[in-house]
């Protein structure tokens, strides 16, 4: 969407959505403390930590950018642990309420720790993916330095403590407090093909929080794109808006020396280029193939009598 709709990721409604999203990571970290259904529960952090994603992106900032990406990938790990271990769960008990879950690490241990794991790495606990994002996400967000995106992403990072709440809260109910029920004592743990299941879903976990770096050489794509096109075409992202510090020909209006005496508006300015690198931007964003970018031309003609 920002590379079809590039004028819309700056001014009034990027910041709509910037406080939408505030309110959704918030809001969905509340809404899943006063939940008793563990998927449920599960559901509700998920809106949390989808709004996160969406919320990096309006911050408009690399870093907050790669946030998003390795947030996506956090909340896919943990999610599908989360309901992979609740599942096993409920096949045996026959309830995901927590007011009648108890005491199930002496009973199943091994789903027990696949549980806490993944709600470990929910509240973010360095060392596992969330952490990671997270904090990726809040310091490319404070990047900003106008007061308006500081103060979102301040009352975004105060979701982190209602995690931490919620998720503590009903690892300690289901887990470590006195059964409730009897009949839950007769559970068995994870069978050999369950135990592969939630060890690679624990080692994605682990593995992305111990080494980010591994993942973001391997699929950072979006930056491979990035620095070809600055290099074949000079076009750069800032803020935005698509500048390029290529030879770009306008009235008063010379790119790769841009003088103090030009008569170009900025807005004007940013408009033209948008214009300009409208079917360029939407010809590489479908490119597959990185060495394709060589074959661009690297003038970009702007008509600024429009």
């Amino acid at each position: 969407a920002m590379f079809l709709l590039p004028a819309a990721t700056h001014g009034f409604w990027i910041k709509v959505f910037l406080v939408l999203t505030t309110i959704s990571i918030v809001y969905g970290a509340l809404s899943a403390c006063v939940q008793t259904d563990l998927k449920y529960i599960n559901a509700y952090s998920s809106v949390s930590h989808c709004g996160m994603v969406l919320f990096a992106l309006c911050m408009m900032t690399e870093t907050a950018a790669t946030g998003a990406i390795l947030q996506m990938l956090s909340h896919g790990l943990m999610t599908a642990l989360f309901f992979a271990v609740i599942g096993m769960i409920y096949h045996q008990a026959g309830t995901r309420d927590v007011r009648y879950l108890g005491g199930l690490m002496k009973i199943i241990p091994f789903l027990s720790v696949g549980y806490a794991v993944a709600g470990l790495a929910n509240l973010g606990l360095p060392g596992f993916s969330g952490f990671v994002a997270e904090m990726t996400i809040f310091v490319g967000s404070f990047q900003n330095a106008d007061t308006f995106h500081r103060v979102c992403t301040i009352i975004a990072c105060t979701s982190i403590v209602v995690t931490a709440v919620y998720i503590l809260r009903c690892v300690g109910k289901i887990l470590y407090q006195k059964v409730p029920n009897p009949k839950l004592e007769k559970l068995h743990d994870a069978t050999w093909d369950e135990r592969i299941a939630v060890a690679g879903l624990i080692a994605c976990v682990a593995g992305l929080g111990m080494f980010p770096l591994w993942a973001e050489e391997h699929g950072d794509t979006e930056a491979t794109i990035t620095t070809k096109l600055h290099q074949y075409t000079g076009v750069q992202h800032r803020y935005g808006c698509w500048r390029t510090g290529v030879t770009i020909r306008g009235p008063c209006v010379e790119w790769e020396q841009r003088t103090e005496d030009t008569e170009t508006d900025e807005e004007q300015w940013e408009e033209h280029v948008l214009h300009a690198l409208w079917n360029r931007m939407s010809t590489i964003s479908m490119v597959s193939d990185i060495e394709d970018f060589e074959g661009l031309s690297t003038t970009v003609e702007v008509d600024t009598q429009d």
